[in-house]
């Protein structure tokens, strides 16, 4: 062969190098293609120009080498004594490893040729000084790798590490992305968190000030209904002799001013027994079901005519409700906030005493279908001599009474207005086992 056709041998070997080249740049580059198509892509391409090798490209994962090959489907390599990265030359060196005849060099003592194999080539991957992973090519040829073939795969390798950063950075920011995620999602739960913590600070701040004024004003009404009840008592039993053994000695309209007089004094009386009850402390508790206590309740409204012809309807739970506590006291809960709804009421409608079990608590409620209540009366409907009431309709203490009961009881009042028109009174109280009488643990 003459020097022409060695020149002309020469020159179309470089064309030929060149166009596989920019036709790796062009699929490495430019293409929109993810990681994983551009590797199949670049291992497609060598497999024709390197027909007789086969190929494979390393990628690093953490402290393992990963293979990366079409043909093995991205399965844990078994081309390495230990995967380990301590232990591969390449990664150690980053620097090429070459193996022209595997019988005289040993190349990498890690490594692991497939059979048949004659000669091998290793090529790390690098961006900049960081190792991304390695180009390997094996042979069953010696020899085979010249030292055009070296350039042009270091060239590769080179490019190789451009679609490979990024990915790893693309990684890293999916990874950001989804911890930043993550991180919202826990803020907006703790920030959940903190606003039902500050709602419920804000009950218990409410509910503490409640307490606080119904304590005081329990004190006041305690030292005030003694010093009314014994002068009350003075008169009324003053009145009682007036009327009964010297009627027909006095005027007609004397004895018009003494009923005048003994009717508001026993108002007077009643409200003292009302300020008592107020502030009583009588702990006789029994068990008992509170379903028994409703249907006593509902048996006073059968035998009395209301003059508005409200009727009273019961939805009772089956199960038994069993609940610690004062009969007396929690019938005559279930009567104040009836009448109450029974005087909020129009003509002929109804109301509904419903009872149940929520969250492992007796639950009662008093339905009406009246005119309901302000946003603004709420909070203030339990505090004492609250009333919304004509002026003489009421004392304004019931309702304090009620609240004051379901407390020593242990339990809950809450009031709101109904879905529609009327108001809805709730009720919860602690429920016992029946035969163990001890409180259910909630």
């Amino acid at each position: 062969m003459n020097n022409n056709e060695v020149l002309k041998n020469e020159l179309n070997q470089k064309v030929n190098e060149l166009s596989f080249f920019l036709k790796l740049n062009n699929i490495i580059g430019f293409l929109p293609l993810n990681l994983k198509e551009t590797l199949t892509a670049v291992i497609s391409e060598l497999n024709k120009y390197f027909n007789d090798c086969k190929i494979y490209i390393f990628l690093k994962d953490d402290e393992r080498m990963q293979v990366y090959n079409y043909d093995l489907k991205d399965t844990d390599n078994k081309l390495h004594l230990l995967d380990n990265l301590s232990s591969c030359r390449v990664f150690k060196e980053s620097l090429p490893v070459i193996a022209h005849d595997i019988k005289k060099q040993t190349g990498c003592k890690n490594r692991c040729v497939s059979e048949g194999t004659q000669s091998y080539v290793c090529i790390p991957i690098l961006h900049g000084k960081e190792l991304l992973g390695s180009l390997t090519l094996e042979s069953r040829i010696v020899n085979s790798f010249k030292k055009d073939d070296l350039k042009l795969l270091l060239a590769i390798a080179n490019q190789l590490s451009l679609p490979i950063q990024r990915s790893n950075l693309y990684s890293i920011v999916e990874n950001e992305k989804k911890q930043l995620e993550k991180a919202n999602e826990e803020i907006t739960f703790l920030n959940q968190e903190l606003k039902g913590q500050l709602e419920e600070l804000k009950l218990a701040e409410a509910r503490l000030i409640q307490q606080e004024r119904l304590a005081a004003t329990g004190k006041l009404a305690a030292n005030l209904a003694h010093e009314i009840n014994n002068p009350i008592g003075v008169i009324l039993s003053s009145l009682d002799y007036l009327r009964n053994y010297l009627k027909d000695d006095l005027s007609k309209d004397i004895n018009e001013d003494l009923d005048t007089i003994y009717k508001h004094s026993k108002r007077i009386s009643n409200l003292v027994k009302d300020l008592l009850l107020f502030v009583g402390t009588d702990r006789n508790y029994n068990f008992f079901d509170l379903n028994e206590i409703v249907e006593k309740t509902l048996e006073l409204y059968q035998r009395r005519n209301n003059a508005k012809q409200i009727t009273v309807l019961s939805e009772l739970i089956q199960n038994e409700l069993i609940i610690k506590g004062n009969e007396i006291k929690l019938q005559q809960v279930i009567v104040n906030i009836v009448n109450n709804a029974i005087d909020a009421s129009s003509d002929n409608s109804h109301i509904c005493i419903r009872t149940n079990l929520e969250n492992q608590k007796a639950s009662l409620e008093v339905i009406d279908y009246g005119v309901g209540i302000n946003s603004n009366e709420i909070e203030k409907i339990f505090e004492p001599f609250y009333t919304t009431k004509k002026m003489g309709d009421g004392s304004g203490l019931g309702l304090s009474i009620v609240y004051n009961i379901i407390k020593e009881h242990e339990g809950s009042i809450v009031v709101k207005k109904g879905d529609i028109s009327g108001t809805i009174f709730k009720i919860c109280l602690p429920i016992y086992n029946k035969n163990l009488k001890i409180g259910v643990e909630i």
